[in-house]
């Protein structure tokens, strides 16, 4: 096994990141944050567990009463099978798999930059994301899915097969709009399988990629459809798949919204192309035939807003405009992030070039083409391509290392 690269910059930097993931974990704790009351769609996240570790059998999980997958709750029966199945109990296990998560993202970070101090500060963006600090406490399906997002990336990067399927098995049957990225890695090793430098370890990682999805494939035919058989998915998926371009008007407005700080670190690469902000000028008043709005299906039990952004801008108590004017800039400069990812995805493919820039680029391009699919548009479904979009921003300033293994 290769020796681990613990050179001084990685040191540090790794130290610093313990040493703050240590207080945020020592602070929650003295908060009492174990005991708190439960929080959202924990409740019945938390009995969907308890079913799973009560009643372990094929019916179960053909029918558990969720949309997502039957991962990350039967990992977390197995974890309250050992400590308990009471909320506290369960909680535990979010406060391993945070810290998991970020260890991971700094590992892939350092690995693609070589860089201590952007390791260290895009980890510490995604650890103190209000979102992932929930999920790095409550009883939530996103801190595995996410888990397993980092760990196929880290596959991806190291050129290791067997991780990626891991990773993409993983995420899969954790949430399936995270298909995402196996197509994306698929694309990936497609564009060089003609080069014969390339084609073995191309080869390897594209059948990884395709053996990964079999899982959650023979959970559809178990399911007899996308997700478990139950009345949510009546409710649901009664109609079919249908695409919502006011989500996709979401998803790019937070692609800048959301990763504010890296955008602002890489403006000048981001925005220095006038034709590119002309186009997005133009294609900007789209907005406002698909304007940002919770989905039918969340007005149908009172929720009226896309999530915790969206819900800190209504109670401003402001104009209603307020809101969409904000998505409408977040759209107006989130557009041209995503005509410079075409134009590099287009380049790279053209030249058969498989590196970390094109992977990232089609994981975000098929995120934007897979997510307005969905049946309910969510801030929090962006979580997962934050790190992978984080990376990717700073990577047009930042030089990437090489190699990366």
């Amino acid at each position: 096994m290769a020796a681990v690269n613990l050179a001084p910059g990685y040191r540090q930097s790794l130290w610093w990141l313990l040493g703050v993931i240590t207080a945020i974990g020592g602070g929650l704790m003295v908060a009492g944050v174990l005991h708190w009351e439960p929080w959202g769609d924990e409740r019945h996240f938390a009995e969907t567990v308890r079913l799973f570790a009560n009643e372990p059998t094929l019916a179960t999980l053909r029918t558990y009463p969720e949309m997502s997958g039957p991962l990350p709750f039967a990992l977390y029966a197995l974890w309250g099978m050992l400590a308990g199945l009471e909320l506290p109990s369960l909680r535990v296990l979010s406060l391993l798999i945070a810290p998991a998560s970020y260890l991971l993202c700094h590992r892939i970070v350092w690995l693609v930059f070589r860089n201590g101090i952007a390791a260290l500060l895009l980890t510490l963006f995604l650890a103190l994301h209000p979102y992932m600090i929930g999920f790095s406490v409550f009883v939530f399906t996103d801190g595995p899915a996410i888990l397993f997002v980092l760990i196929a990336l880290l596959g991806a990067v190291r050129d290791r097969p067997m991780i990626v399927f891991v990773g993409l098995a993983g995420a899969l049957l954790s949430r399936q709009y995270l298909v995402f990225l196996p197509a994306a890695i698929i694309g990936w090793t497609l564009t060089t399988l003609a080069d014969p430098n390339q084609r073995r370890p191309a080869f390897e990682l594209l059948v990884a990629a395709l053996v990964a999805t079999l899982p959650l494939a023979l959970l559809t035919l178990l399911w007899g459809g996308l997700s478990p058989d139950n009345n949510l998915r009546r409710l649901y998926l009664n109609e079919g798949l249908s695409f919502h371009p006011d989500f996709l008007v979401l998803y790019i407005s937070l692609l800048f919204l959301y990763l504010l700080p890296v955008v602002a670190f890489s403006w000048r690469q981001v925005y220095g192309d006038w034709r590119v902000n002309a186009v997005a000028l133009v294609l900007g008043p789209s907005y406002f035939l698909f304007p940002v709005g919770a989905s039918p299906y969340a007005r149908d039990i009172g929720v009226h807003t896309v999530g915790l952004f969206h819900k800190a801008l209504v109670a401003l108590n402001g104009p209603a405009w307020i809101p969409h004017a904000v998505f409408f800039l977040g759209f107006v400069l989130g557009l041209p992030i995503v005509i410079q990812v075409v134009r590099s995805a287009h380049a790279r493919i053209r030249a058969g070039q498989r590196d970390l820039p094109l992977l990232l680029d089609l994981s975000i391009l098929l995120f934007l083409i897979v997510m307005p699919f969905s049946y309910l548009n969510w801030e929090k479904y962006l979580l997962p391509l934050v790190p992978l979009a984080a990376i990717r921003i700073a990577a047009l300033r930042l030089p990437i290392a090489s190699p990366t293994k």
